[in-house]
């Protein structure tokens, strides 16, 4: 009992001397509190958010045309829509669009029912009317009709045959995004593809084919505004604005700029557009540090 309660008051004199220790060691008694800054603490500084934008013409037009056919049969409407779809393509070529600009986007074949035919699928054929009976003569007076006449049977009609009855038409759609490099002859190479049999057409889009030029030149512009928004805001507020110490592109990547619709005319020959022109912009977060 007595071995134990020494090997216990020694490891106590341990403890107390390795505390001591290390007390010793950053100078300072075990009760005092150092106050280090955390790694995740806020930094004292000003954020702000810049915006820039630039503005560019267009290089290149994309426009999507169909052809949609209906027929009785499923065969019939996609050889019709096929055929169809075969002028078209030879006809925007004809107009100048290379074979590697146009790619086929759709390729779809749908039933659809006519609720107004009558149900159920099968129906009975037109029943047909039996000749009408001659009426039988009257008996003699004072005699019973019943009496020695024979009543003749109704004669029986043969049920109608069933006769399948239309229920609807399939619908063949081939479509084809086009892209028109030589914007001058964009409304000639629509009107070529509807003369040709298209009888869809899905807007006109004018696009920058490599935006990364202005998407720079928006960025710029961007960080030059978030240093002005600082500054004006350091002046205000009395203090010194120092360096950023962090910068996020707000952009997430950027997907150039939004493509335009144009409206076409399609009563010339050529279609009228107008291409104008394209904005792409950029929006960046800056923290600036104050200096003491």
């Amino acid at each position: 009992m007595r071995t134990l309660r020494l090997a216990l008051i020694a490891r106590v004199l341990v403890g107390s001397l390795g505390a001591a220790a290390v007390a010793g060691a950053v100078g300072c008694t075990p009760q005092t509190v150092v106050n280090a800054p955390a790694a995740n603490a806020p930094v004292r500084g000003i954020s702000v958010s810049g915006f820039g934008k630039a503005n560019g013409k267009p290089n290149v037009a994309r426009s999507t045309i169909g052809v949609e056919a209906r027929a009785g049969t499923a065969e019939q409407a996609i050889n019709e829509v096929n055929q169809r779809m075969a002028q078209v393509i030879a006809a925007v070529k004809q107009a100048g669009v290379a074979d590697a600009d146009v790619r086929t986007s759709t390729l779809s074949l749908n039933f659809e029912r006519n609720y107004e035919s009558p149900r159920p699928e099968y129906a009975p054929a037109a029943v047909p009317v039996a000749a009408p009976q001659a009426a039988p003569a009257a008996a003699p007076a004072g005699k019973s009709k019943a009496a020695g006449v024979a009543v003749p049977k109704a004669e029986e009609v043969p049920a109608a045959p069933l006769v399948k009855l239309p229920q609807g038409f399939y619908t063949a759609t081939n479509s084809v995004e086009v892209t028109i490099r030589n914007l001058d002859t964009a409304g000639k190479v629509l009107s070529a593809a509807t003369g040709a049999g298209a009888n869809q057409l899905y807007g006109l889009r004018f696009e920058i084919e490599d935006p990364a030029p202005l998407q720079a030149a928006a960025r710029e512009k961007a960080v030059a505004d978030a240093r002005a928004r600082a500054e004006k805001l350091a002046q205000l507020a009395g203090v010194k604005l120092g360096p950023a110490v962090s910068i996020t592109d707000a952009d997430g990547g950027g997907g150039g700029p939004v493509p335009m619709f144009a409206m076409a005319k399609m009563e010339a020959a050529n279609a009228p557009v107008e291409r104008g022109e394209l904005t792409v912009t950029s929006t960046v977060q800056i923290v600036y540090a104050l200096q003491d």
